[in-house]
């Protein structure tokens, strides 16, 4: 049976965490989940979408979706793709 979770792993500690899946809202070009961690349920995961061009500052490549993960007072900025599409300049 499959659950619906998220799991989010910290490469640097070497840590999992797991995170009870909930419905996202959403508003205009934002996508938004807050999640509460499955073990401490004063933890939570916010994770914000934004449809909009987002550059990985390394590549060429462009992406359609900025994204940014918050956890407690972490913060990771990035970009994202919509699940199987390509970032634009990949391919071309």
């Amino acid at each position: 049976v499959a659950e619906k979770v998220l799991y989010l792993k910290d490469i640097g500690s070497e840590t999992c965490k797991t995170f009870d899946w909930s419905a996202a809202v959403s508003h205009m070009d934002t996508t938004i989940w807050v999640v509460k961690n499955r073990i401490d349920p004063g933890e939570k995961l916010r994770v914000k979408i934004v449809k909009e061009i987002c550059s990985d500052g390394m590549s060429d490549r462009t992406y359609q979706y900025s994204a940014t993960v918050k956890l407690g007072d972490r913060e990771l900025k990035g970009c994202a793709v919509k699940w199987g599409a390509v970032p634009y300049g990949e391919g071309d």
